[in-house]
This record gives C-alpha cells, structure tokens and sequence, in this order.
C-alpha cells in the first residue's frame, strides 16, 4: 500500500519559512529604531533575508512573482559581498539598506505569497 501523499503544495511550507524570516527581520528593524543593535544582533539581521541566485531572481521578476527586480539584485550583491568580509562599515551601510529598501521588497513580496495562499486554499 502506497503512503497517502500530503495536499499541501511543496511552496506552502517553504512560505511558512520565509514568513518566519521576514517577521525575524521586521523585528529586527523595528529594534534599530529603539536602539543600537548588539553585534551578535547585527549578525542574525545579515543573515535572515537569504537571497536565492540571481537566474531565479529573473525568473521570479519575469513570471511577475516579484517587482524591483533591480533591488532584488541589489539585495543578492549586498548579501555576496557580506559573506566574504568582516568589514563593519559594510556590515552597518548592508543594516542600513536592509531597514531602508530590502524588508519594503521582503514585505511586498510576503504580502503577494499570503494573499495567494489564501485565494487557492479557498473559502
């Protein structure tokens, strides 16, 4: 007897890990208004908006998954450049530019994923 196969589409439970992320990072940035982030904090906001590589980012903005495909690809080579650099000043204009551009493209693109989650799952 064959195992019964779950419903749920593959892109349901990789939407539950990348909504997790982004309120990881809306955390983040909301904490960098209050104060100044702890090292260790720092490191965690760099790591949290993983970007896939730059052919997927194509096909993403082409198929109309996502806008702005020029900060996407801004994010992707903000986040190249941090993983081979222990440069501060890099680290603190990447924080930056996650709190000014990359958690708006974050949060553009969660919002598309919920509402088409929850137009397939139906009433």
């Amino acid at each position: 007897m064959e195992p019964a196969r779950d419903p749920t589409p593959r892109w349901h439970y990789r939407y539950d890990n990348f909504h997790r992320a982004h309120s990881l990072l809306r955390e983040v940035v909301e904490l960098m208004q209050e104060r100044a982030l702890t090292p260790l904090e720092q490191e965690g906001a760099i790591q949290l908006p993983t970007v896939t590589p730059a052919a997927v980012l194509r096909a993403a903005q082409a198929a109309g998954v996502i806008g702005q495909g020029e900060g996407w690809m801004r994010t992707l080579d903000t986040r190249n450049k941090l993983a081979r650099t222990y440069d501060f000043k890099a680290f603190a204009a990447a924080l930056e530019a996650v709190r000014q551009e990359f958690l708006g493209l974050l949060d553009s693109l969660h919002g598309r994923l919920l509402d088409e989650r929850f137009d397939k799952a139906g009433p």
